[in-house]
């Protein structure tokens, strides 16, 4: 029993039992309603601890208890009930106060304990009794106000959980299967579900024939090792739509560390799934497509390349660290680039642009490029997907068609010109003829012929008609510049030829490897008045640049500055053009295996570089 100096403490029973302190005495308020005289007094000395208010001024906000005179009780019954209305659903206690000489006070009152009073002391009584029965009232209103705020707390979660726009579910975690005991409205909105259908059963049935086996494991285990887990797993709804549930289970603890319940939480994150599969799809596509794109900001800074535009421009394009599209380009190009991209930022029209550059194997290539405008977040700002086509093989074909109608159209009317003058002249003057003139006159026919012929059949062993496909056979390059020069030692005894270079080396080289030295060979020879010389034919293998190359120094055969540029334009002009078609038909042989001609000009004469691309299993062999 507490003493006069301490206030009374209510132990509460049951689980989690403890005691509830009192307030300090002073910040306890009491409402008085008893008259003037001997008992007021009394009450005034016992509780002068308290903060005493009188009735007459109403019962205030702040109240902890009441202690009403039996005589007062009438004209105060209204306002104590109002006041015990207002504190609920803690409890506002009164405390009747009943003279000595009343007869069994509570049966008297029993009609409104709880609804108007709350305990009764017969006075006069000592003050410690008074004390405790005022102490045992605020102990039962202190215990009311503790369980009236956790209960506000649990209208407040449990609106909150009810309301919530995610799925919330409570399962039973001991009882057999894990059922569920609880769940919100946006649970049943999820699934379709109403509350009957789902309350006591496993959560198992919401999963189908789609749901990931893998997926259902690892949550079984995780609730029986008591563990929280996170899913993404495909459930059904009611209707048996498919959806996927980004599901979280975790563990709820009593007061020994036990699991009692599993506290799940649902949502449907169907369209960020499907988003990111058709991203991935997206992405696939982007790194599978065999054409260069490049994702850029409008100053041509790099965000996003695929594979083919990693191969136009050298391994590191495109990736993590920062990469401007211009500074991989020639001066004039990244001009071009750069007003494309400004084009399309200003107008959001689509720009097109050819552009023409050297790939790191040292091949040109000619890319037919659109810039197109992509809107996205202002975050991110304006962004340009810039998508090149390779129309090398089409600029190719147009270039040879071009070249092709000119020298053949050329040597075609200069051939016949002469045939159909010798034979116009040997039909007019076929009377005044000597067999010298006649004679003479055959031969210049014959020659023509002769030349008209020769240009056919060559234009026939290079299969110049055939659509380039840009690969080959590997084929030993070495054997087969041996076997030429070998045949052009016995063709032209006057010339020297040496040959200089590894013994085997493979590469991707055209069949007519052979043809294209004679080509090369018989074009010095044309303009010479003898045949004599030097060819120095040299190969080189280099696995640094993966090229195995022909080197071939042509002594008196200088290239002109126009014959240059047609070559590395891959057409002619009537201004600019070559003589003959023997170059070209070396270029596009060893083009159409996929290996690229430089020419060079050296003092006396010049250089014809071809270039194949090396067999990757040569080096292979090599090392074994």
């Amino acid at each position: 029993m507490a003493d006069d100096r301490s206030p009374n403490r209510l132990a509460s029973g049951g689980r989690g039992a403890g005691e509830i302190p009192l307030p300090e005495r002073g910040a306890i308020t009491v409402t008085v309603a008893v008259p003037d005289g001997r008992d007021r007094q009394l009450l005034t000395e016992t509780l002068s601890e308290y903060e005493l208010r009188r009735v007459e001024d109403g019962i205030s906000e702040g109240t902890d208890i009441c202690v009403v005179g039996v005589g007062q009780l009438e004209d105060c019954r209204t306002r104590l009930r109002d006041w015990k209305r207002s504190e609920q659903p803690a409890m506002a206690p009164v405390l009747l106060l009943v003279p000595d000489s009343v007869s069994d006070p509570w049966s008297q009152h029993a009609g409104e304990f709880g609804d108007v009073i709350d305990g009764i002391i017969q006075i006069p009584a000592s003050k410690r009794a008074i004390r405790s029965h005022v102490d045992g009232l605020m102990a039962i209103r202190q215990y009311s106000l503790v369980a009236a705020r956790r209960w506000e707390r649990l209208e407040l979660y449990s609106r909150a959980m009810d309301n919530a726009d995610i799925g919330i579910s409570i399962a039973d975690a001991r009882a057999e299967e894990d059922p569920l005991i609880y769940v919100n409205r946006g649970f049943v909105d999820l699934t379709g579900y109403s509350l009957p259908e789902v309350l006591g059963r496993n959560c198992r049935f919401l999963q189908g024939d789609g749901t990931d086996e893998t997926t259902v494991t690892q949550l079984r285990e995780a609730l029986e090792a008591r563990e929280p887990v996170s899913v993404v797993i495909r459930n059904y709804r009611k209707s048996g739509e498919p959806f996927w549930n980004q599901l979280d289970i975790v563990p709820v603890y009593d007061g020994s560390g036990t699991v009692t319940h599993f506290l799940g939480f649902q949502r449907d994150v169907t369209e960020e799934i499907e988003r990111k599969q058709l991203l991935e799809q997206y992405e696939h596509v982007f790194e599978s497509v065999s054409d260069p794109v490049v994702v850029l900001r409008a100053d041509t800074t790099v965000i996003h390349a695929n594979g083919a535009a990693t191969d136009v421009f050298g391994a590191g394009f495109g990736g993590p660290e920062p990469t401007v599209l211009a500074d991989h380009l020639p001066t004039e190009l990244a001009a071009i680039v750069r007003r494309a991209c400004r084009i399309v930022v200003e107008t959001g029209q689509t720009q097109e642009r050819e552009l023409s550059l050297s790939v790191p194997t040292g091949q040109k290539r000619t890319f037919q490029v659109k810039f197109e405008h992509e809107s996205v977040s202002e975050r991110d700002g304006d962004q340009i997907i810039a998508i090149a086509r390779d129309i090398s093989a089409i600029r190719e074909q147009q270039g040879r068609l071009t070249v092709l109608d000119r020298v053949l159209r050329h040597n075609l009317r200069n051939r016949l010109t002469v045939i159909s003058g010798q034979a116009e002249y040997v039909t007019t003057h076929a009377d005044e003829l000597d067999p010298s003139a006649l004679a003479d006159s055959a031969g210049a026919i014959q020659a023509a012929s002769d030349d008209l012929l020769d240009i056919v059949d060559t234009v026939r062993q290079f299969e110049i008609g055939r659509n380039p496909e840009k690969s080959s056979d590997p084929l030993d390059v070495p054997t087969l510049v041996r076997s030429a020069v070998s045949a052009l030692r016995t063709e032209y005894p006057d010339i020297e030829f040496s040959v200089d270079g590894p013994r085997t080396a493979r590469a991707r080289c055209p069949p007519q490897l052979e043809l294209c030295l004679e080509q090369l060979v018989e074009r010095a020879v044309d303009g010479w008045e003898r045949p004599s010389g030097r060819f120095a034919v040299r190969i080189v293998d280099d696995p640094s640049n993966d090229t195995v190359r022909v080197r071939v120094e042509v002594p008196g055969m200088e290239f002109s500055e126009i014959a240059l540029s047609a070559l590395e334009a891959g057409s002619e002009t009537p201004l600019e053009h070559t003589q003959g078609i023997r170059l070209w038909l070396v270029k596009w042989a060893v083009e159409n295996a996929g290996g690229w001609v430089s020419l060079e000009n050296t003092e006396g004469g010049g250089v014809v570089i071809l270039s194949f691309q090396r067999d990757a299993e040569t080096e292979s062999r090599q090392t074994h």
